[in-house]
């Protein structure tokens, strides 16, 4: 008798390695799982703009990336101190406006170059509800904790969110032929504007993965939300905020991601990274005993090994150090 329906996810035709070049984008969801990839030292571009969670403040900067359109510089404003943009997370801002110019070129160029190289972009979608700035008439990255009565809240449509999306696909194809996109919908539950609304902005999400995965052969879905919502299916796998899943729930997400988009030398090398990371951590009670600084040899052979596949430059230093050899 099956108790719980569990999920899995279709294994993709072109899995990704540690030489694969990985652009991913979107709310903190996305975050969370970059950082897992960056932890196994693939090669990413994780956020340049920040966290945004609603899909057309999200496309925006990579649509102008692309066109190489810097006009975001000049939609600057400064507030407690800061200079910021609508159009970026808080994480883009500076006390010098001149300064915070050059971060934005800096990340519109880094953004660039990563799509145009990009064997995989992933986008993670976290809400279908975002700030429509009454001034700007549009749905803006980050309100900064300017006056409340500037921004309202709006449910976006499928329509409206797909014709975006789309021009942005439509330009990414074009520059990059070998470009796969992976469309994901955060777990992430947005509770402050009510359980009833928060179910309506994830299927209109959904819908939109849909619509954007039947209408392009290059588009891919992972069911990030249906992992938690159907698979897992209970609280204790979210956080006491009882919007943010736990360490383990990301766990799970991450090896079913891992068992379908990863390939097999990918997931051998993490296994190994997994051994290597270990043994780092290891401190022995006598450190120069003749049984630990085998040990640390060892480990600088295992970690040679793996350096043709990934970067461990800080590893090996790391261990030579405790070896003396530095």
């Amino acid at each position: 008798m099956d108790f719980r329906t569990e999920i899995f996810p279709q294994a993709a035709a072109r899995p990704i390695g540690h030489q694969s070049a990985i652009v991913s984008v979107g709310s903190c969801f996305a975050e969370r799982m970059g950082d897992r990839l960056r932890h196994y030292k693939f090669r990413l571009l994780q956020n340049p703009f920040g966290i945004i969670f609603h899909p057309q403040p999200l496309i925006a900067p990579l649509r102008a990336a692309l066109a190489q359109d810097a006009s975001f510089a000049q939609d600057l404003f400064q507030h407690e101190g800061r200079w910021r943009g609508l159009a970026f997370h808080s994480k883009l801002s500076h006390h010098d406006r001149a300064f915070l110019e050059v971060m934005i070129a800096g990340a519109l160029q880094a953004t660039r170059n990563a799509l145009l190289q990009a064997d995989l972009v992933i986008l993670t979608l976290g809400s279908a509800i975002g700030f429509w700035h009454k001034d700007s008439e549009r749905i803006v990255a980050n309100c900064h904790k300017l006056p409340q009565q500037d921004f309202e809240l709006r449910m976006s449509r499928v329509a409206d969110l797909k014709m975006d999306v789309d021009a942005f696909l439509t330009v990414l194809f074009a520059v990059n032929p070998k470009v796969q996109v992976l469309l994901t919908v955060s777990p992430v539950r947005h509770l402050r504007s009510g359980i009833v609304d928060n179910a309506a902005s994830k299927a209109i999400l959904r819908a939109l993965s849909q619509e954007l995965t039947e209408d392009h052969e290059r588009v891919h879905y992972f069911p990030a939300w249906e992992l938690l919502m159907d698979d897992l299916r209970d609280y204790r796998f979210y956080g006491r905020d009882l919007s943010h899943p736990t360490d383990v729930a990301e766990d799970y997400v991450w090896e079913k991601f891992s068992a379908c988009w990863l390939g097999a030398g990918a997931r051998e090398t993490n296994a190994a990274l997994d051994g290597v990371f270990r043994d780092l951590a290891h401190r022995a009670v006598d450190a120069k005993s003749d049984a630990h600084q085998l040990f640390l040899q060892k480990l600088r052979e295992r970690i040679d090994r793996l350096r043709p596949l990934v970067d461990l430059d800080l590893e090996l230093r790391e261990v030579e150090e405790r070896l003396g050899l530095r």
